[in-house]
């Protein structure tokens, strides 16, 4: 079975080589398998830091300039942090961002309340234009 990160890091690097507008942002941290990306378009990867809201609004930023964008944390920390610049900059805006989040349910219970996500696609559902 192919890792999860490794699947998004063959997604990065075709969608790269096909297109000269593949962005890739991450807030503090980096998805395992994404590294051939990172090392082979290093001008396209942007890591904003501990700094979720920031990245969702640079990531619709780059979207509105026509960028394909590719927005990568743990479901708890991409969904919720940042949940008022998804809402007005992602949904409503109807920007193309591709949210990627890992880690939800409670597959990271034991790192405490803070990283688990049981409604996280329920609340996304709720948003308008998120598919």
């Amino acid at each position: 079975m192919t890792a999860p990160g490794a699947l998004v890091g063959e997604l990065l690097l075709h969608e790269a080589r096909t297109a000269n507008d593949t962005y890739y942002v991450v807030a503090d941290g980096t998805l395992n398998g994404t590294e051939p990306f990172i090392e082979a378009y290093p001008d396209r990867f942007l890591n904003v830091g501990i700094a979720e809201q920031n990245a969702v609004s640079i990531a619709a930023g780059l979207a509105f300039s026509g960028k394909q964008v590719y927005l990568w944390n743990c479901s708890t920390f991409l969904l919720y942090r940042p949940f008022d610049q998804i809402r007005v900059d992602a949904a409503f805006a109807r920007t193309r961002i591709r949210l990627i989040g890992t880690s939800s349910g409670l597959t990271r219970a034991a790192s405490g309340i803070a990283h688990i996500a049981i409604e996280d696609l329920a609340v996304m559902r709720a948003l308008p234009n998120m598919t």
